[in-house]
């Protein structure tokens, strides 16, 4: 399958920017437990990553825990040209910033219709593999995010209409929505709530690395949310832990890929009722509760 014919403006998430009131305490999290390794760091700054992307997560000292942006990764050399054609032509504002963060030269910045800023980047991965040792529990990669927003349609029209996600599954009688923008059964996903972030996942290799993260959350007298467990949407191996801040920390394996697009069909969960954990217990009663706001952009 050609990929830049079904996707020819994203192919993945690539990073998050999050602010957070205590840096310092976050760095450290991210390493020690997430397994991260940190490849850059100012006073008010870090950029950390799991090896294939330059960085993956961006941590902002600020006053409050937040969302800042989202990151995509572009397609190929003519996705950020396309991209900004097709906002040009639907009138939506957006910012073109050259070499914003290290290794990546260029960036489209725009907002959505729920007020999350999305930023398509080029030259998003390195040019050689990171080696690094940690003794955290090191994941493949970044792999998605699950937005809150008040109103799901306007948001996964405009996912669909100007970056070519597709609809992967719904759930909750319309209140979440999985969305693709490769074979990976989703990328972004979308659930009702006040606008911000509810938690972001990492893929790893297979079911023994979920035994290495609850020793190591253990070890740090930490314990996970929810989980180990199957979903139904995507069919992924989850646990969730929560981060400092609130937000929650997926870690997935296994999740659906989808070979053919063409005779893909999305489902609905919503009448199933172990669609969550196909394998037995559902969230705690506080589960859509974590997660953080967006940052209010002055």
């Amino acid at each position: 399958m050609d990929q830049a014919n079904h996707y020819p403006i994203t192919r993945s998430l690539a990073y998050l920017a999050l602010t957070v009131p205590d840096l310092q305490a976050a760095v450290e999290e991210a390493q020690q437990i997430n397994g991260l390794h940190l490849v850059g760091r100012s006073a008010d700054i870090a950029y950390l990553t799991s090896g294939e992307r330059k960085f993956e997560l961006l941590l902002r000292s600020g006053a409050a825990a937040g969302v800042q942006q989202i990151g995509l990764e572009a397609s190929n050399e003519d996705s950020l040209p396309l991209l900004k054609s097709r906002l040009k032509d639907g009138s939506i504002p957006f910012s073109e910033l050259s070499d914003p963060y290290p290794g990546i030269t260029r960036v489209l910045q725009f907002i959505g219709p729920s007020g999350h800023v999305f930023e398509l980047a080029e030259n998003s991965n390195r040019s050689e593999r990171l080696f690094y040792s940690t003794p955290g529990v090191r994941p493949r990669r970044l792999g998605h995010a699950l937005l809150k927003v008040e109103d799901l349609a306007p948001v996964e029209d405009f996912l669909v209409q100007y970056l070519n996600f597709r609809v992967s599954d719904r759930g909750l009688n319309g209140e979440i929505v999985w969305l693709r923008c490769s074979e990976i059964h989703h990328s972004i996903n979308l659930i009702k709530g006040a606008p911000g972030l509810h938690h972001y996942a990492w893929e790893v290799d297979d079911w023994a690395v979920f035994k290495q993260l609850g020793d190591v959350l253990r070890s740090h007298g930490r314990q996970l949310v929810w989980g180990p467990g199957r979903h139904g949407p995507g069919s992924n191996l989850f646990t969730y832990h929560a981060d400092l801040n609130g937000t929650l920390v997926e870690y997935f394996a296994d999740i659906l890929r989808v070979e053919i697009e063409e005779s893909y069909q999305w489902k609905d969960w919503s009448d199933i009722p172990e669609w969550n954990n196909i394998w037995g217990p559902m969230p705690p009663a506080n589960f859509r509760d974590y997660g953080m706001p967006l940052i209010e952009r002055s």
